[in-house]
């Protein structure tokens, strides 16, 4: 996105919604609708597709607002994929696959993490590409593959060494949080000893930047776990008693759920059941405003065995019951999410292929069906780069129609066109891997030839005179048969000091001396500028 078009107003805005990460704070919202409102106002597709996605992200980490969220995200996905923005993309990407996971569906998050990280690479996003690969090794970590999770956490956390972003210090703490955890559940004491110091060699020397890392559960549940470990139990009492505090006071992200759940079942299985009630507590109250039944499948599973702990058929029996319809809304869900999936790449598909029309419309003449002139130029300069590059010769044909004012004066304008449109027609046939053709303006055409000799050009430029010469246009009780075109041409290989305006320039000069002697004639000159020397290089038809 361009921000120097935007007043200094917008760009703030932009620059706000941009680099917030707590996308739940207050007052973010509201800068997201703001912005919104100006980009509905100024019809800006682009600005359009970036507010939707960070709007969409901020009702994503509320917990009520699921639906909301996908709905928002969907509207960025049409306005991205219309004006190729492959950074939102990307992000868009990145939030389907944290929400596919969050649902239970991880081999369609790793589709989605795989899309994510496609379009990173294509937009440079080198900051997405270590999140991306922090989400993935979630993803593992939920389907129970914990090498194949701890795999892509290193990724991640040698991709944030690369970047020197506060929010790259912020992953590589988060990083090392999870990592310390799977270490723990591992028994490699050693290894979670290493995190530690790592934590706070991060916390000392990024501290500052991140502030918001230390309140995030995963740092807790290491930190609890670690003093636990290392039998700091009064540390780990402080950690215990500055979290529930934490999670009374402030809602929890979509994404931070599963941990919290985790982390309970953890105090579960160890037989902490009056700890465990307190973050039951809190997770209930969450868990029902959330629109998550995955998540809510594992909470309930932990229920049964707290309940079985606390030899409570009575609230075991409920937890069964509450197990059972989350697992029916689970099996609902996952078919609106591949519902969801599949309208969405039906979507995109629509939209790639209206921007592939759109594309060609742009470089093709609307009249002749040949490329136009910005597609010439695009063209015509990468085979003369490529012909100067290789050594060969390189080619260049300018011709026009003899006399064709006499066509629209005579019999019309229609008719004028209707001859165009024959020409492109020939030309259209003609062109080949070696061989291009576009309408340059007016009556006047272009073509090029790469690494073809005189005798080759002459020969294909003879055969294209002739079928011109075939040509028939009714005009209404008369037909006007054969048409007339004068042909210049420059052909030889590109110098180092060479444009493809050169040779042009030469193709134009060489057209203009036939019709100064003799027109329908073809010219092939070797030379910038006509001379009498250059004249009695050049090739002609006599």
């Amino acid at each position: 996105m361009e921000l120097k078009k935007y007043s200094p107003e917008i760009q703030g805005l932009i620059h706000e919604i941009k680099e917030n990460r707590n996308a739940r704070k207050r007052g973010y919202l509201k800068s997201c609708k703001q912005l919104l409102n100006f980009a509905k106002d100024t019809n800006d597709e682009e600005l359009l597709g970036f507010v939707y996605f960070y709007l969409g992200r901020s009702y994503y980490y509320m917990p009520d607002r699921t639906k909301q969220a996908m709905k928002t995200i969907k509207k960025s996905m049409f306005y991205a994929q219309k004006t190729n923005d492959y950074a939102i993309l990307a992000r868009i990407y990145n939030i389907l696959g944290i929400d596919a996971s969050n649902r239970g569906l991880e081999e369609l998050a790793l589709e989605y993490y795989m899309l994510s990280r496609r379009y990173s690479v294509q937009s440079e996003d080198y900051e997405l590409r270590f999140i991306v690969e922090y989400n993935m090794g979630y993803t593992y970590l939920e389907m129970g593959d914990l090498e194949e999770s701890l795999r892509y956490f290193m990724k991640a956390y040698r991709l944030t060494k690369k970047n020197k972003s506060n929010f790259s210090y912020f992953v590589r703490y988060l990083i090392c949080c999870v990592v310390g955890i799977l270490y723990m559940h591992q028994k490699k004491e050693d290894r979670v000893e290493k995190v530690f110091h790592e934590l706070e060699l991060i916390e000392r020397q990024y501290g500052e930047k991140i502030p918001d890392a230390f309140e995030e559960p995963l740092n807790f549940i290491f930190r609890i776990n670690y003093y636990d470990m290392i039998g700091e139990t009064e540390m780990s009492d402080e950690m215990q008693q500055a979290f529930l505090k934490q999670l009374s006071a402030d809602s929890i992200p979509v994404d931070s759920i599963s941990d919290l759940v985790r982390y309970c079942e953890t105090l579960v299985v160890a037989g902490k059941l009056e700890l465990a009630d307190q973050y039951i507590h809190i997770l209930k109250l969450i868990i029902e405003s959330a629109e998550v039944p995955h998540v809510s499948l594992d909470f309930y599973r932990m229920m049964i065995a707290y309940a079985e702990k606390k030899q409570d058929e009575a609230a075991k029996a409920c937890a069964i019951n509450s197990y059972y319809a989350y697992s029916q809304k689970q099996v609902m869900e996952r078919k609106k999410a591949f519902a969801f999936y599949s309208e969405m790449i039906e979507t995109v598909e629509k939209i790639r292929l209206e921007n592939i029309r759109l594309a060609k419309e742009a470089r093709t003449d609307s009249l002749t069906k040949l490329p136009n002139r910005l597609e010439m130029m695009e063209v015509g300069e990468a085979w003369f780069e490529r012909a100067r590059d290789e050594g060969v010769s390189y080619g260049i044909e300018i011709f026009d129609i003899d006399k064709f004012k006499d066509y629209n004066d005579t019999f019309g304008h229609q008719i004028g066109d209707h001859c165009l449109e024959e020409i492109g027609k020939v030309l259209n046939s003609f062109i080949q891997d070696n061989i291009f053709a576009a309408r340059y303006g007016g009556d006047e055409f272009l073509i090029c030839y790469y690494d073809m000799t005189d005798q080759e050009i002459m020969k294909k430029a003879k055969a294209l005179r002739d079928e011109f010469k075939r040509i028939c246009i009714e005009t209404g009780g008369k037909n006007i048969c054969g048409i007339s075109v004068s042909q210049g041409i420059r052909n030889t290989v590109p110098g180092q000091n060479n444009k493809m305006w050169d040779y042009m320039y030469s193709a134009d000069s060489a057209l203009y001396e036939v019709k100064k002697r003799k027109r329908g004639d073809i010219l092939i000159i070797h030379k910038a500028f006509l001379s009498d020397a250059s004249l009695a290089d050049s090739v002609t038809t006599d």
